[in-house]
C-alpha cells in the first residue's frame, strides 16, 4: 500500500494526495479508526463591578467597569472510556447529506448520478444540521434516521432499528463515486463522532452538584461552563490541484482575499456547475456506552431471570455484574461505561475542586471517605438513560 501524504489542521486530518481507490479506503480506515482524545472542561466564573479613575479631556473622572473572575477551572480526561470498538457507518438514502454537490441532497430512489440527486430545501438542510447537533449532545448513534416526530419512544425505536451501514451504497461505492467525479474542487469527509452519553443530562447533574457546594450562594453573578471536547473530529480527502489547496489553508485564503481573488473562487466553487463537490455520507462512531440485546432473552423476560441465567453461565468479564434493563423485546445489557457510574466515581472530586477553587489543567480523582454527599439522587436521572 502506498504512503499517503497528509497534514493535521486542528482537529482535522487532510490529504491532497491523488489516491487510487484501494489506497483511499486504507487511508480512511487507518485514520478513521484512531481513537480521539475525549475530555470535559468545567469552569466557574463570576462578575464583579469595580471602580477606577481615568483621565478624560484633562480631567480625572471615576467610572465603573465589570470584570470576570475565574473561580475554578479544570478538565477531566475521558479518553480511557472509549474502550469499545469503533463502528464505520454510512448515511441512509433518505437523510439529507452532502452527496457530491455543494448542497445537501437525498437518494430516496436508490443510487443516481450527482445531477439527478434530489437537492433538499434550505429548511430541510437547517433541520438536518440541527438534528445532528442535538443528537450528538444526547448521545444518539450518528447513523440514526431522524424520527418524523419528536417523541421519546419513537426516537428509541429509531436508535434500535437503525443499522450502521444505512446507505444502499457500500463504503467503497461512495469512494468510487468520489473518485469518478470530474468536479474540480472535491472534498470527501469521514466524520468521527463520539456517542452513547447524554451530555445534556450529565451537564445538568454536574451543575446541580456544583450548586450543592454553595457556589451560587457565595457569588450572586456566578456561572458554570461545562463542555465536552474531542480531538480529531474528521478526516478529509481533497482534490490534489492548487485551487483545492487554497480552500484548505487559512494563509492562502487570507492572501487571495487581500488581492480580491478568493471571493470569486468561493462563488465559482459554490455555484458553477461541476466546480465544487462535497461528500459527507460516511463516518466512524466511537461509543462510550451502548445497549445490546442479551443473548437468549425473549419478550417479557425480566432482569431477575436474566441475572440468574448469567450467574449460572461461564461468562467473560463478569457479565452478570453489568447493568441490565428490561424492554418489551427482552432484556438489554450495557456495554461500556454508564453516565451514572462515571458520575458516582467523580462526584467527590468535582465537588471538592469547585469548593476549593482549583485551577488545574487535569483534575485527579479523589478517593477520600469523608465530606462525601449522597450522589445517588443526582445520578438517579442518569440511570434511566
Amino acid at each position: 500500500m502506498q504512503n499517503v501524504d497528509f497534514d493535521v489542521d486542528g482537529n482535522e486530518v487532510i490529504s491532497h494526495d491523488p489516491l487510487l481507490i484501494p489506497s483511499l479506503s486504507y487511508f480512511l480506515h487507518e485514520h478513521g479508526s484512531l481513537k480521539p482524545n475525549y475530555w470535559v472542561s468545567i469552569q466557574g466564573t463570576h462578575t464583579e463591578r469595580r471602580t477606577r479613575v481615568v483621565v478624560r479631556d484633562g480631567k480625572r473622572v471615576q467610572e465603573n467597569y465589570t470584570v470576570t473572575i475565574v473561580d475554578f477551572d479544570f478538565n477531566i480526561d475521558l479518553s480511557q472510556l472509549l474502550e469499545l470498538d469503533p463502528i464505520f457507518y454510512t448515511v441512509a438514502d433518505s437523510v439529507p447529506a452532502y452527496r457530491g454537490g455543494m448542497r445537501m441532497s437525498a437518494e430516496e430512489n436508490g443510487p443516481t448520478n450527482i445531477e439527478r440527486r434530489r437537492f433538499v430545501s434550505g429548511d430541510e438542510q437547517d433541520a438536518q444540521e440541527a438534528w445532528l447537533d442535538d443528537s450528538e449532545r444526547r448521545g444518539v448513534p450518528p447513523w440514526t434516521i431522524p424520527p418524523s416526530k419528536s417523541h421519546n419512544q419513537e426516537e428509541k425505536n429509531a436508535e434500535r432499528t437503525a443499522k450502521p451501514l444505512a446507505s444502499s451504497r457500500s463504503f467503497e461505492d461512495w469512494l468510487v463515486d468520489y473518485c469518478r467525479s470530474k468536479r474540480v474542487i472535491k472534498d470527501f469527509k469521514l466524520s468521527k463522532v463520539i456517542y452513547g452519553w447524554n451530555q445534556n443530562a450529565l451537564t445538568q447533574s454536574i451543575e446541580e452538584l456544583i450548586r450543592s457546594t454553595g457556589y451560587y450562594v457565595s457569588h450572586s453573578h456566578a456561572s458554570v461552563h461545562i463542555k465536552f471536547h474531542s480531538s480529531s473530529t474528521c478526516v478529509h480527502v481533497r482534490s490534489p490541484n492548487f485551487v483545492s489547496k487554497i480552500f484548505s489553508s487559512w494563509v492562502l485564503m487570507t492572501l487571495f482575499s487581500l488581492i480580491l481573488v478568493f471571493p470569486f473562487l468561493w462563488l465559482w466553487r459554490r455555484y458553477w456547475p461541476g466546480a465544487g463537490g462535497k461528500w459527507s455520507v460516511t463516518g466512524v462512531g466511537f461509543p462510550v456506552k451502548k445497549w445490546e440485546l442479551l443473548k437468549g432473552t425473549f419478550p417479557g423476560d425480566t432482569v431477575e431471570a436474566a441475572k440468574a441465567r448469567l450467574a449460572s453461565m461461564p461468562v467473560k468479564q463478569k457479565e452478570e455484574e453489568k447493568r441490565l434493563k428490561a424492554e418489551p423485546d427482552g432484556v438489554w445489557i450495557l456495554q461500556g461505561t454508564h453516565e451514572g457510574d462515571w458520575f458516582r466515581a467523580w462526584e467527590l472530586s468535582i465537588r471538592l475542586a469547585a469548593r476549593d477553587r482549583q485551577r488545574v489543567k487535569w483534575l485527579s480523582r479523589q478517593t477520600l471517605d469523608h465530606e462525601r454527599i449522597d450522589a445517588n439522587i443526582l445520578a438517579g436521572e442518569l440511570d434511566r438513560l
